[in-house]
Parts: structure tokens; sequence; C-alpha cells
């Protein structure tokens, strides 16, 4: 699924709540800004985060920025 947590778009929103249903967080808010793309094309500069990782609730809770 392509979707970018930094916009409030439908989708966003309904994956947001699927997760939240299955008791799972995503933890692209623990990512600083700057350090958030996970593909890019050297040749252009284009990049993007193309990778979400979701883990339990509780161990969302336990985690710090890194």
């Amino acid at each position: 699924m392509n979707v970018d947590f930094d916009t409030a778009d439908h989708f966003c929103g309904v994956l947001l709540s699927f997760a939240d249903d299955l008791g799972l967080r995503f933890v692209y808010d623990k990512v600083p800004l700057d350090a958030r793309e996970t593909f890019r094309v050297e040749a252009t500069g284009a990049s993007s985060c193309i990778d979400h990782f979701a883990v339990s609730q509780a161990l969302y809770a336990q985690c710090a920025c890194i």
C-alpha cells in the first residue's frame, strides 16, 4: 500500500483505523523528519518513504525517537 502518513487523506485514515483495530501503531512519527526517506534516486534527487513498520501499542509506547 502506498500511503503518505504526513497527509490526512481518506486512505491514510482507513489504514490507521485498521491498524488501531489490530492493536498496532505505525512508527513513522518516531523517526526524525530528515531521516524518513527509505528510497532515493541519486540521479534525480527524488526520494520518498516507501517502507512503513507497525508494532504493538505496548512496544510503540516504549520506543524512543531515533
